[in-house]
């Protein structure tokens, strides 16, 4: 297991395979991960506890505890803690160092 303390929160990979990995985002009451995309990297994030705004390239979803997501790659997207910290579980096709940040 590796842990990352991040500016939004903290990260911990939990399962890092040649084919997939998992890991657990926290992210901060308030704080945002950067906006972007993977070139590579198909995953799918379900959220353990609390809400966040799923930030899309030209909408937003909230999802609340229980509700999970499809990311593909080439999708925009940013992640931003709503009302308390936000647990979010994330698994996908390996851990390739792929994701482009973009300004928004």
């Amino acid at each position: 297991m590796t842990d990352n303390k991040t500016p939004w929160g903290f990260e911990l990979v939990w399962a890092d395979a040649k084919n997939y990995y998992g890991k657990t985002l926290i992210i901060k009451e308030g704080e945002q991960t950067n906006f972007g995309f993977y070139k590579k990297t198909d995953k799918i994030i379900f959220v353990l506890q609390g809400a966040a705004n799923l930030v899309l390239e030209s909408r937003s979803k909230i999802l609340t505890e229980g509700e999970s997501y499809h990311l593909s790659p080439g999708i925009m997207y940013q992640l931003m803690a709503l009302k308390g910290d936000v647990t979010i579980l994330e698994t996908g096709t390996s851990l390739a160092n792929d994701f482009i940040e973009v300004k928004k």
